[in-house]
């Protein structure tokens, strides 16, 4: 007998205003055949890859919550009614506080098996996920970590120090400074990421934080030292990242307002320094 059956995709976002999740749970509701059901990732490891702050036990505490909840609803049968919405329900039995938990529509239609549609479903919206995260996105300080050697070995890592530019409405902490004739600082900034939207508004956002630090009224000169996705990346990837790069150089470098440094040129960078520092010390 086939019965109606709604469901919804359950889906991880630390930064809800950032643009970029992971979709991570399917829950489906079919009143009429008694079920109320939840599947998750079985392993986490992609979500720790995208995102590396993502507290797993928080999340592996709530995926379990969810599915012995929904087990436990549908079990006892307890207020299945034949229209409740999958969202309501999920709502009221399962109460996430947690802002970085989302889920989408509810997506309708019929089944005769739900728990095969509920495995359908996962496969549909949560391993193809899976699959293409398996390229991990790197973080900001991976980037950096991967050009301190060339620095090291050009003698200028140990005398770099931190400072922090200040405007009216707006500051930014750079870990990297040195001085010439005026302030320098570098900072890193990866588009190595998975969603290629993502990596777009992220050199927007770039973009204006730095706008808003106004440097050059501050007589800074800042560098940003881009990191790019491997060739081998899907082709919208890359394609976005250079997209990126396009939209730092023509905002920020086309203004004077900082030098986009690619990862691949942090030889260059480190030579800038070192001269830098030779000629503060000739002074």
């Amino acid at each position: 007998m086939r019965s109606a059956c709604q469901a919804i995709v359950i889906r991880y976002a630390p930064d809800p205003s950032g643009g970029e999740v992971l979709n991570i749970g399917v829950v489906l509701l079919a009143p009429a055949a008694g079920f109320f059901g939840a599947r998750f990732v079985d392993s986490w490891s992609r979500i720790t890859g995208a995102f590396p702050e993502a507290d797993i036990v928080h999340l592996r505490r709530i995926a379990s919550a969810v599915e012995s909840t929904c087990a436990a609803h549908a079990d006892a049968q307890l207020s299945l009614e034949p229209q409740q919405d999958v969202v309501k329900a999920f709502e009221q039995i399962v109460p996430v506080e947690d802002a970085s938990l989302a889920h989408s529509a509810a997506v309708s239609g019929v089944t005769s098996d739900p728990q095969r549609t509920l495995d359908e479903l996962f496969a549909r919206y949560v391993q193809p996920k899976a699959r293409r995260t398996e390229r991990e996105s790197r973080p900001d300080h991976a980037v950096w970590r991967g050009i301190e050697p060339v620095l090291r070995s050009f003698g200028v890592l140990g005398r770099l120090t931190s400072l922090t530019l200040k405007s009216k409405h707006y500051e930014e902490r750079f870990d990297a400074a040195w001085k010439n004739s005026r302030w320098n600082v570098a900072g890193p900034l990866s588009l190595d990421l998975i969603d290629p939207q993502r990596i777009v508004q992220k050199a927007a956002s770039w973009t204006g934080r730095i706008i808003s630090l106004e440097p050059s009224r501050q007589s800074t000169n800042v560098h940003l030292v881009v990191g790019l996705p491997p060739q081998s990346a899907p082709a919208d990837v890359v394609q976005a990242s250079l997209d990126g790069v396009g939209i730092l150089r023509d905002q920020l470098e086309g203004r004077d307002l900082a030098a986009i440094v690619l990862e691949s040129d942090a030889d260059k960078l480190a030579n800038r320094i070192r001269e830098d520092l030779e000629h503060t010390e000739d002074e």
